[in-house]
């Protein structure tokens, strides 16, 4: 997955706002809330997400899941 593919989703829900902060993080808001970031400065470029205590569960024994400790 390339970065328009996850800017074309992320852009996909209803109020979604993006833009740049810290210099080359994308982050993907809606009202103002922080729910994707992609580092556009890592190869490959790096994407969190905010998920549910459910799929963090899930999600933490997938292979290369990294949990991002700035989304608390």
């Amino acid at each position: 997955m390339d970065i328009e593919e996850i800017q074309s989703i992320c852009m996909g829900f209803p109020c979604a706002e993006a833009e740049i902060k810290w210099r080359s993080d994308l982050v993907f808001m809606v009202g103002r809330r922080m729910f994707c970031m992609v580092d556009l400065e890592a190869v490959p470029p790096v994407v969190s997400f905010k998920v549910t205590d459910e799929e963090y569960d899930e999600l933490s024994v997938s292979p290369g899941f990294n949990p991002a400790p700035w989304f608390a």
